[in-house]
């Protein structure tokens, strides 16, 4: 239902991007199974980089095309 990869222009070291397979208009018709999804595959990544002491803070960040 996502898919998570690294950024090709990174903000920071691992600049990851965490997006759903489905094209959706915005956030609101995102389902809630999907967010939880994304969300636990953020928190995962939390959990890694806070094992690293050289990997940036974990951020969510939404973004919205206009």
């Amino acid at each position: 239902m996502i898919l998570a990869f690294m950024d090709i222009d990174p903000e920071t070291p691992g600049h990851v991007l965490i997006v759903p397979k489905q094209h959706l208009p915005g956030l609101t018709d995102l389902d809630d199974d999907v967010a939880t999804e994304m969300f636990a595959c953020a928190a995962g990544g939390r959990r890694s980089a806070a094992l690293d002491p050289t990997m940036p803070r974990v951020q969510p960040v939404l973004h919205r095309r206009r």
